[in-house]
Order: C-alpha cells, then structure tokens, then sequence
C-alpha cells in the first residue's frame, strides 16, 4: 500500500453570510459605526443592548458555532494556487495549477458542491459578510495499492460570494487518511450588504382593503387573535402572529423522543415573541 500526499497551496479563505437584525443595521448607521468598529468593541463602549449582537465580536469567522447561514473555509480554486503530489520519498509525481482549464481532461472530475450569495435571501435581507483571506497549505494523504493516477482525482469547490473555494477531494480506490492545514493570516473584509433577491411572497388572500392600517407595537390590539406582524430581527417581511394576553406568540413544534431519538409524538406550543422584535401590526377591520 502507497501513500501520497496532496497538496494544495496558496490562498485560502474563510467567507460568511450570515443575516443580520434591521435594528442592529439601525444602531451603527445612527452612531456611524460599521462592523470593523463592532469587530474591535471587545468592552462594548458603543453599548450595543445584546439582543442585537449577530454573534461574538471576537470570533466571528467561527464556523461551527450556529452563528451564520453559510460558511466556507479552505484553498481557493485559482490559477495562481498549485496542486503538488509527493510519494513517500518526497519526490513529486504530478502537479498543476488549481484551476479548471489547468485541470480539465487530466482529472477524473471538476465539480460546483453549492453556491451562495447575498442575494439568495430574501429581497431585503441585510447581509454580514466577512471574509480573511490567508496563505495555506492543505494536506491530504491518500493509500492506494496503485501508482498515483490524476485520472482518479476528483476536485469539488464552493463559490461563496465569489470566492471559488475548495471543499474536498476524493480518489477512487484511495482512501484518504489525513488532513492538514497551515495558515497564515493576510487580510480581513467586513461590509454589510443589501440582498436583492426574491421578493417574499403575500401571507394571505386578504385584499389591502380588508386589513387595517399598520400600528406600532405600543398601542396594543384590544382582543385575541391571529395578526400580520412586522418584525425587526431577521425577518425581512411580515409573519403571522397570535396576539393573547397582552402579548405577541408564535408557534413551534415541541417534539419528544424514545431511546432511539425516535418522534414518538409532537405537539405545537406557543413561544412568546420578545417586544425588542416588534415594529409594527396589522389585522382585519371586521373580525371575522
């Protein structure tokens, strides 16, 4: 059995998207922050209230930590990276550019694993994106009974924000056995953006005519009862909401389990909505 060592190398990235609340958007604009002024805050002297912190100042480009909606991180397909392989004896048996004209026909194959950008939310949605960009080394050792052959080597990249990203490889008849990286730190982008995708669709059948006029949140509805909510958190348009006992509630799915993590029943519950969220409401004029 052979090893190889594949290796690519220089420049990586990290990249994140990740939708931020309209009132935390509100914040620094009105005190003319941006998100490198919230990035260095680490005493909170700008006095953001923390139900409108995204995620933690100091460790934003973390990726698995529930923080973003997307997240990549790893060598960039580009013509300017390289693709080296070694055997045992440090000698090198193949290399390329990191690229796809460099690539096409000498590998087994090139694929796209996802794509993501601003503007595959919701029109309206306000962006974080965050970007380091670093110089890498990623290292995979591959056993094989056979001599290296790229014709097994297949390359799959994520573009995220436009960053063509590698987020694996495989070898037939390999079994790759380790996986290395070495970074070092060259630049930072932070900048909020404004997505222009789809716009949502209406929540109901009503006509404008049977619905009231919009109310802010402090003057309360004067009974129970299913309401349009205009939200400030992450939610670029109206939800549905229960307004009960002088508070607003939206419903989720309690689920309990056997042993196994099997459903054996679920059940829907309210959870209330914090007012911190609340812009505004509205209802029909007649009840129903």
């Amino acid at each position: 059995m052979a090893t190889y060592k594949i290796s690519l190398s220089g420049s990586s990235a990290i990249v994140v998207l990740t939708r931020i609340r309209q009132d935390t958007y509100g914040f620094l604009q009105k005190h003319d922050l941006d998100m490198n002024d919230y990035m260095t805050d680490w005493d909170n002297e700008m006095d953001m209230p923390d139900y409108m912190k995204p995620f933690p100042s100091e460790g934003w480009w973390h990726l698995d930590e529930g923080y973003h909606d997307v997240g990549v991180e790893g060598i960039l397909f580009d013509e300017n990276n390289k693709l080296d392989v070694e055997d045992e004896n440090f000698n090198t048996v193949w290399d390329s550019e990191l690229n796809k004209d460099a690539l096409i026909n000498k590998i087994r194959g090139i694929k796209v694993s996802g794509k993501n950008d601003v503007d595959d939310f919701t029109s309206g949605s306000i962006v974080f994106v965050g970007e380091i960009y670093e110089g890498s080394t990623y290292t995979y050792e591959v056993e094989t009974s056979e001599k290296f052959d790229p014709k097994k080597l297949t390359i799959e990249y994520s573009i995220v924000s436009g960053n063509k990203i590698v987020s694996s490889i495989d070898y037939v008849g390999g079994e790759i056995v380790n996986q290395d990286s070495d970074t070092t730190n060259k630049g930072t982008d932070l900048r909020i953006e404004i997505s222009n995708g789809k716009k949502p669709k209406p929540l109901h059948s009503y006509k404008l005519s049977e619905l009231t006029p919009w109310f802010n949140k402090d003057l309360y509805p004067i009974r129970n009862g299913i309401y349009e909510v205009l939200k400030c958190d992450e939610e670029v348009a109206p939800i549905l909401l229960e307004w009960k006992d002088s508070k607003f509630y939206r419903q989720d799915e309690k689920r309990e389990y056997d042993k196994n993590w099997n459903v054996i029943s679920t059940k829907l519950i309210d959870i209330e909505v914090p007012f911190h969220d609340i812009v505004s409401w509205r209802g029909l004029t007649k009840k129903s």
